[in-house]
């Protein structure tokens, strides 16, 4: 997300005085940006000629498959990553490294914990020269902005995870940004305070575009490689954006029905997809057109030729059509508004209902001594669908009599774990992205790993240590799940 301010004033503790000189500040242009990182004889391209120029003044919103480069892109302009060609600029002038005219607020909270919130806000004015007294000036008045006040003199362990972000949006504000950048800035909050915090964010940008008389907000969702793009031009809330009918002729794009238990579209009795009626979810796919004329339906696809065919499906309303398959799911109202609901993976099969892996995340990250949490599917012999598994870093002792009460009270029952796994961290991708693939791999035989596994035992109502023994009694069918 990024958002583009005005700075160009001079004066207050926090002026928002318009220049009366000069062109509108604000601007970033981005120019054939690639950015790979090396590891040994691998070489991973993180993102690939990625152009984009965007006006002072907007509220941009970049939505994408998992790993298509929108961290990267966003690292790149607050000058975190240099890329490996092309080039950044923020008005005019090349970004080579962190500045006080891009602020950036994470994923994780990033507070000092040792300072108070005042002064973890006024850490930026003051480091960049401006006497304590202004710099807690700026402080105090953007911790009334976002209606933390009350808490400035708090620590931020003494705060909730949605109130620490609130404390990173105005401490990320208080240098007077030109350009805000937020990488999923709610991604690590349970879905309660996410939500909140959602509604702040809307109440928060309403009092920054009258404020820094932002015009615009325009919204729009796409992926480096596909060829499925969608602008919000009418500011229709929660939308990605919609396609007007007198062009959807030049922008094929269909919601069609998804089958989670086998991860790929439904197809019926003649072979082909069928389209999703109003607000039922489905994937989103986009047709590939190799016309000249119509580069944008083009489907460029990746480096590895290998991982194309994946993401290309045939013959999907008629014989010898292809369309490209975005990996999100999506629901389009009656209007035509396409709105987010889950990514493609992040949700499997138990017991003949679908499971949310965000959903169950939000319920184990709510527990007071789980400090993150990763769920995923794994397969359980003789049974269809995948059972559920969750890898847990506890904050000290986690108490897992109360966490199995906690999910039962929060989770239906074909929701909850059915087995946990205690690490000592969870591992992430070079773009913070949860690692999977190893843990489903390992699935929950504890001669596959040293970290300790537990099973949700439906005789005991009890998370119980699996040991070989267990774990050979639960394959065999012995235990009923």
């Amino acid at each position: 997300m990024m958002l583009v301010l005005d700075r160009r004033a001079a004066g207050g503790a926090w002026s928002r005085t318009r220049s009366q000189a000069g062109d509108e500040a604000g601007r970033v242009e981005i120019w054939e940006v690639s950015v790979s990182f090396r590891q040994g004889s691998t070489v991973n391209h993180a993102l690939e000629n990625t152009s984009v120029d965007i006006a002072p003044g907007s509220f941009v919103c970049l939505l994408g498959p998992s790993g298509c480069g929108k961290s990267t892109l966003l690292n790149t302009v607050a000058g975190y990553v240099r890329p490996t060609t092309g080039w950044a600029r923020v008005d005019g002038v090349q970004v080579l490294g962190p500045g006080s005219d891009r602020g950036m607020v994470f994923q994780q909270y990033s507070l000092f914990p040792w300072k108070t919130v005042r002064d973890n806000v006024a850490f930026g004015p003051y480091a960049t020269g401006s006497g304590r007294a202004r710099a807690r000036a700026v402080a105090d008045e953007l911790l009334d902005m976002v209606g933390l006040a009350r808490v400035a003199d708090r620590y931020p362990a003494e705060l909730s995870g949605g109130m620490q972000q609130r404390v990173g949006i105005a401490r990320a504000l208080a240098n007077k940004p030109t350009v805000l950048l937020m990488d999923e800035p709610f991604g690590a909050l349970d879905s309660q305070t996410r939500a909140m915090m959602q509604v702040n964010l809307l109440r928060l940008w309403a009092e920054f575009k009258t404020r820094f008389r932002i015009p615009h907000i325009l919204e729009f969702y796409g992926a480096t490689e596909g060829n499925v793009n969608i602008f919000n031009f009418e500011g229709k809330q929660g939308a990605v954006g919609r396609v007007p009918w007198f062009v959807a002729h030049r922008f094929p794009i269909a919601v069609v029905r998804f089958d989670v238990e086998h991860q790929q579209p439904v197809r019926n009795a003649e072979g082909f997809c069928e389209r999703c009626d109003a607000d039922e979810p489905g994937e989103v796919i986009g047709r590939i057109v190799n016309d000249p004329a119509r580069p944008g339906n083009r489907f460029e696809g990746y480096a590895a030729a290998n991982q194309n065919e994946n993401k290309i499906l045939h013959d999907v309303f008629q014989k010898g059509d292809a369309w490209s398959r975005t990996g999100d799911l999506m629901r389009k109202d009656k209007r035509g508004y396409f709105y987010f609901v889950d990514r493609v993976g992040d949700t499997f099969r138990w017991k003949g209902e679908n499971v949310s892996t965000s959903e169950v995340a939000d319920a184990l990250n709510t527990f007071p001594g789980v400090a993150d949490a990763n769920v995923y599917g794994v397969t359980v012999v003789g049974r269809d669908g995948r059972a559920g598994m969750a890898a847990i870093v506890c904050d000290g002792q986690c108490d897992l009599g109360a966490l199995h009460a906690h999910l039962r009270a929060n989770l239906p029952d074909y929701a909850r774990p059915l087995f946990l796994r205690v690490q000592p961290k969870i591992e992430v991708t070079g773009t913070f992205k949860q690692k999977k693939v190893d843990l489903v791999r390992q699935s929950f035989n504890p001669a596959a790993t040293s970290d300790p596994i537990y099973f949700n035992d439906p005789q005991t109502n009890a998370f119980v240590r699996l040991d070989p023994a267990l774990y050979r009694r639960i394959e065999s069918g012995e235990i009923r799940l």
